[in-house]
């Protein structure tokens, strides 16, 4: 993935309410306070050069053997009305990487509302 050097700052507030509902569907319940208890210190250090709303944080990236452990994996609508997958990753339990996908748009495209997160896919086809 190419990737934008920012300076870093605080999560925006839709990044922040984004993360924070991703982690009522993380995939191991239990880790999902701790995970949340770190919100308030992330920094986004890196934007996805596609220009979609990726954004990664100023965690430690993987070191040779280590491997990024997913989350959560959800859906959510843009609103621009996209379909758009959503995965949160994170490295040796620090939370590391927000990702968003999309396999009919390409971006630019802003980040789901909180609201629309859930685990069913919301198709964006249009009727026929």
């Amino acid at each position: 993935m190419d990737v934008i050097v920012v300076e870093p700052r605080p999560l925006s507030v839709a990044e922040h309410a984004l993360v924070r509902r991703l982690l009522d569907f993380a995939i191991d319940g239990a880790d999902a306070p701790a995970h949340a208890a770190q919100l308030a210190g992330l920094r986004v250090v890196e934007l996805c050069a596609c220009g979609c709303p990726s954004v990664l944080f100023d965690t430690r990236r993987p070191t040779p053997g280590e491997w990024r452990t997913m989350v959560a994996d959800a859906y959510g609508v843009t609103p621009e009305g996209f379909a758009v997958g959503l995965l949160l990753w994170a490295v040796g339990g620090r939370l590391e990487y927000l990702e968003t996908y999309t396999l009919r748009h390409w971006p630019p495209y802003r980040l789901p509302g909180p609201e629309t997160v859930s685990l069913e896919y919301a198709s964006d086809e249009p009727a026929s």
